[in-house]
């Protein structure tokens, strides 16, 4: 799998259905791991889900542990710096108005050096929608 059909399909399923994303009504904030089971782009990917990761960006998680946190099949796929556009991408999906999703899309298509259209026309949609 190329590091574009990866990031697509992680982020796809969240610009199709956002009430997928792991993000806690009751606390009004994106999680890794929700009390009903929900996880965002970083911890559907964690080999094991650590309490310790909670309350913390991702980019300090990687920092402190490295890539060894996600499964094998998603380690060294991306940059720790995408990894965290990413995770800023599905918070902005979860909550729709939080940040601007579409520059962290850029942002991710500069660190990565890839077109990701297929993201932009996801979220253009969304908002034909709303």
């Amino acid at each position: 799998m190329t590091k574009k059909e990866f990031i697509i399909e992680q982020l796809s399923p969240y610009f199709i259905n956002n009430k997928t994303c792991g993000y806690d009504e009751s606390k009004k904030q994106c999680e890794y791991k929700t009390a009903a089971g929900l996880m965002c782009v970083a911890g559907k990917n964690f080999a094991e889900y650590k309490k310790e990761y909670e309350d913390n960006p991702i980019k300090d998680i990687l920092e402190q542990y490295g890539q060894i946190i996600f499964k094998p099949e998603a380690q060294s796929v991306l940059t720790d710096r995408e990894w965290a556009y990413m995770q800023q991408i599905h918070d902005g999906v979860a909550q729709w108005d939080v940040c601007d999703v579409i520059e962290r899309i850029e942002l991710l298509e500069k660190e990565s050096k890839l077109e990701l259209q297929e993201l932009k026309d996801l979220y253009y949609k969304h908002l034909e929608v709303k």
